[in-house]
């Protein structure tokens, strides 16, 4: 590898966990928040990916997200924190939602009250993915292990439902289904994000949708005026990441490898060979 350089571009693009907005536990958006706040996510890029040397200094490739836009492309509200790692909130916040242990002397699973049964039930969700595309060993499946043992330490039982392709897109077109799905999404340069929380829409995993974002969202797509596009496009990461319908986890920077005698002026995701003539060789 001596021989070569490695460099990174931003990729529009990123890694989540949709939450289920159609699951009477997962309708309360605090116990979502919960969800984010149990889940030390800056730990896992540090455990899991590799850093790189960009300007001179060793930068990782994964970095955090706190909403569907990437404000590298100029959309979304770089100002808003991140999901910070913080049990003790997410405690109070399951409490108050009313998840509580069934027996606080042993604090095993936490339960809820069921008004058909009459009776309180452990708190258990199925944790769905592809595992065409994430495959035993990698990084992302080492992820979601984590993931099962953090929501563990909650009182929450994570069922791990890993399923090939054709089953997982049967899956989830029934949101009964399944309560929570470990996603990679990759978008264009336009950036359009509504079919993720567009109703009926079978990207929309999440099932959260409404009148305001969908009107928002549609504002956004058909404008052709940047400074309105940056605006609605605000608003909409705003208010997603209030009602938090994912678990916001990280981006991640491609990287592109390239002979060192290669002089390579600028390096453009998919469409190099729109600027390839501007490369060069270095010959001594």
């Amino acid at each position: 590898e001596a021989h070569l350089n490695f460099d990174p571009h931003n990729s529009n693009s990123w890694y989540g966990i949709a939450i289920n907005c159609e699951n009477e536990i997962l309708k309360n958006k605090n116990v979502r928040k919960a969800l984010s706040y149990a889940f030390n996510v800056d730990r896992i890029i540090k455990n899991t990916y590799a850093s790189i040397p960009r300007a001179g200094r060793p930068e990782l490739v994964a970095k955090r997200i706190n909403g569907p836009f990437n404000p590298l492309w100029g959309l979304g509200d770089s100002n808003l924190e991140v999901f910070p790692y913080d049990e003790r909130k997410a405690i109070e916040l399951l409490d108050k939602a009313g998840l509580v242990y069934q027996n606080p002397k042993e604090k095993y699973y936490r339960s809820v009250y069921n008004s058909s049964s009459g009776k309180r039930e452990k708190v258990s969700f199925r944790l769905l993915y592809n595992k065409g595309k994430f495959e035993a060993g990698s990084p992302e499946t080492s992820i979601i292990r984590f993931f099962i043992r953090s929501m563990e330490r909650l009182g929450i039982e994570i069922l791990e439902v890993d399923v090939d392709a054709k089953q997982y897109g049967k899956i989830i077109q029934d949101s009964n289904k399944y309560d929570l799905v470990f996603v990679y999404n990759e978008f264009g340069w336009g950036s359009n994000i509504s079919p993720l929380f567009t109703q009926g829409n079978k990207k929309n995993i999440s099932r959260f949708y409404d009148a305001y974002l969908t009107g928002y969202l549609n504002q956004f797509n058909s404008t052709t005026k940047p400074k309105e596009r940056i605006k609605y496009a605000d608003e909409i990461h705003n208010y997603i990441y209030e009602n938090a319908p994912y678990i916001w986890m990280y981006r991640i920077d491609k990287i592109m490898a390239y002979r060192k005698e290669l002089n390579v002026k600028q390096v453009v995701p998919r469409y190099f060979f729109t600027h390839i003539a501007d490369w060069y060789f270095d010959i001594d």
